[in-house]
């Protein structure tokens, strides 16, 4: 889109897998890959290392606040954040969701709203943020927000997730664009 990608983030990389993505499109590209789980992250060195991107991939522990440096820019983030409804009774009560990392709060919005909020900063100029969203926490609440902290959002692809499910089925990818810097 007419300039150069140098500097390219995957909050919650897990795996690594986007963040591997991003490093074979974007040969000179920095990679930075942040999660909440630090065997997630092992893993993705060990991806980055095997796709021959390892020397230019950093992993970092901790979410949008905590993992983020003053001065970090970055041209394209990548959110493949979970958006799991965790009620407090089933963090209580279920082994699996008391893992922070794949606890997206008592309405699947806490990992996207906390972006949303606090990405801008490390945002280039024209830079691009993508979700992969889940529709069972509101595409359209999420698109409000992003337009509230300053991103023109636009919906590149609704696919059905689950045909033979009617409630809650479309997946969305979402693309904005900073016009902040």
């Amino acid at each position: 889109r007419g300039h150069r990608i140098r500097n390219c983030l995957d909050l919650g990389t897990g795996r690594g897998t986007f963040v591997i993505a991003l490093g074979l499109l974007f040969p000179e590209a920095r990679l930075v890959g942040t999660d909440l789980n630090e065997q997630a992250l092992q893993l993705a060195r060990n991806n980055a290392a095997l796709n021959k991107i390892g020397t230019r991939f950093e992993s970092r522990f901790g979410d949008v606040q905590e993992a983020l440096h003053d001065g970090d820019k970055f041209d394209i983030v990548i959110c493949g954040l979970p958006s799991t409804v965790v009620t407090p009774e089933m963090a209580r009560t279920t082994e699996r969701h008391k893992f922070i990392e794949l606890n997206g709060g008592p309405d699947g919005r806490r990992n996207v709203n906390l972006v949303i909020r606090n990405i801008n900063p490390y945002m280039s100029m024209g830079g691009a943020i993508y979700f992969n969203h889940n529709s069972m926490i509101g595409v359209e609440k999420t698109l409000k927000l992003l337009r509230e902290n300053g991103f023109e959002p636009r919906v590149i692809k609704r696919v059905q997730q689950y045909p033979d499910q009617q409630k809650h089925t479309a997946a969305t990818i979402s693309y904005v664009e900073n016009t902040l810097g």
